[in-house]
Formats: C-alpha cells, sequence, structure tokens
C-alpha cells in the first residue's frame, strides 16, 4: 500500500519552508496542498490541527504531525536514514535543537518586527534580527553548514529566512550581506540544493507580498493595527492582489506567523516530488 503524505502550507510561510526542505532532502512524494488561513480554513486543517489551526501540518498515512521543528524531526526519523538530518550523537543533537530554539526564539520575532511596523519598532526588529543573523554566524565559523560538511536540521532551519533578507533589507536600509558575509555565502551554498532551492520562494514575490500586509492596506499577521498606514511601490512584476481595507485587521497574536494568512487567490494542490 503506497504512502500518503500531504503537507498543509502557505508559500510565504518560513517554518512551513522547513517542512517542504526536510521532505524533498529525503526524497519523499507529498502533496503540497495551500491554505487560505484567514479567510477560510478548510475542513482538513481544522480536523488535523484542532488545537491551533495553524499550518504546517505534516498528514502522513491520515495521521497528523503539527509544528514545524518536530514536523522536521519526524522526517528525519520516518525516512532516509542514511542521510540523517539530525546528528547521531546526542550531545550534538541536543546542541542543534538548542540553535533552532534560537532562531525561533530571537531571528524569528526580530524578522517580522523589521518587515512589519514601522519607525523605533522597526528599528528595534532590523537590531535584533541583525544580531541574531550574526550570532549564528559566529556559530557557523568557516564551515560549510552549520554540521559541518554535513546539510542538517539546523540549516534546513534557518535557512528559509534567506528569503526574506532582501525585504529586510530593502525595507530597512541596511546590508545583511556587508554585517553577515560568511552567513550568506552559507545561504547560497544551501541554495544551490535542489531541496531548498525548490522550497523557497522569490525574494521579490516575498517583498511584494510583505509589502500588502506591512502597509495598512491590507490584513496583517502580527494582530497589531497602525492608525495609518503608509505607502511603498510593489515591484513591477508584482502579482499579489491589492486590498481595500485601509487599516489593518487585530487577529491575536501568535508566536509563529505561519498560523495566519491573507486571502489570496492562490488556493491550489499540487503534487510535487524531488
Amino acid at each position: 500500500m503506497a504512502e500518503e503524505v500531504i503537507l498543509l502550507d502557505f508559500w510565504p510561510s518560513t517554518f512551513g519552508m522547513r517542512a517542504r526542505i526536510a521532505l524533498r532532502e529525503k526524497g519523499v512524494h507529498f502533496d503540497l496542498r495551500e491554505e487560505e488561513l484567514l479567510s477560510n480554513k478548510s475542513p482538513l486543517l481544522l480536523q488535523m490541527n484542532p488545537v491551533h489551526k495553524k499550518i504546517p501540518v505534516l498528514i502522513h498515512n491520515g495521521k497528523p504531525v503539527c509544528e514545524s521543528h518536530i514536523i522536521v524531526q519526524y522526517i528525519d526519523e520516518t525516512w532516509g536514514p542514511e542521510s540523517p538530518l539530525l546528528p547521531s550523537d546526542p550531545y550534538e543533537r541536543a546542541c542543534a535543537r538548542f540553535w533552532v530554539d534560537y532562531v525561533d526564539k530571537k531571528i524569528s520575532p526580530g524578522g517580522r518586527a523589521a518587515l512589519r511596523l514601522t519607525g523605533e519598532a522597526q528599528e528595534a526588529g532590523k537590531k535584533e534580527f541583525i544580531e541574531g543573523l550574526k550570532v549564528m554566524e559566529g556559530e557557523l565559523g568557516d564551515k560549510a553548514y552549520f554540521g559541518g560538511d554535513r546539510f542538517g536540521f539546523l540549516d534546513v532551519s534557518l535557512i528559509p529566512f534567506y528569503s526574506r533578507f532582501y525585504a529586510v533589507e530593502t525595507l530597512t536600509g541596511c546590508s545583511i550581506g556587508e554585517e553577515c558575509p560568511k552567513l550568506v555565502g552559507w545561504a547560497k551554498r544551501c541554495m544551490q540544493r535542489e531541496s531548498v532551492a525548490k522550497s523557497l520562494p522569490d525574494e521579490h514575490k516575498v517583498y511584494d507580498f510583505m509589502l500588502e500586509v506591512g502597509d495598512g492596506s491590507g490584513p496583517t499577521l502580527t494582530g497589531h493595527k497602525r492608525p495609518e498606514f503608509y505607502k511603498r511601490q510593489l515591484s513591477p512584476t508584482s502579482k499579489i492582489k491589492r486590498f481595500s481595507l485601509a487599516t489593518e485587521t487585530t487577529l491575536g497574536p501568535s508566536p509563529e506567523w505561519q498560523s495566519l494568512t491573507i486571502n489570496s487567490s492562490h488556493h491550489h494542490t499540487e503534487t510535487h516530488q524531488p
């Protein structure tokens, strides 16, 4: 009997990208289903993640696995033992998990603030984001990947944020390449892997999306309202749908922004193979 593997996801979610990369690293054939969580959460999502009601959710033979770091570890333990993502040594595994937790608690919140807020709050977010990246660059050192010569759990967990570097740089006026040259070199090396290149969206598309959720012209992902919104210029190639709302919609804060999406016209189901 063939295995059924479904991933409930939303294309700009860095947390969803982790699951996509891990599945492709393991050569797992999976059915990728885009969710529209803000406008219409699917019955399948509500059934498979009734507690948090957020993506990503991996459904393996009808059984759900939730939370991105848990999903990646499940994938690692279930498929492809000959190419593990987590180290075999218990201490090294613990260290990798520590740094993934650091990414989620330091880099992810800083990036959200830098992309969605304005003024002093945005500046503080940018500073936290850059500081976090510098810490990770120190941990990387001169290694090819965080695990040495082997692409692994921490690489899978951090590389999705590379898709937002352009947006952060453009919206805040910083240069991540100048601040963290070794880390950018690592990111470009990761992008040479098919699993990563197929899983990360185009950086300009991400930038356009962030404008829509961060300039007050459409629903936000943060749960905050901005009294006045400011306009930014979409890139010429933008295909993101314009919204007519003048203020952001209060949705309630969430530790992982994968829990919310905007109303998009790109709801579809595709079968992806590595």
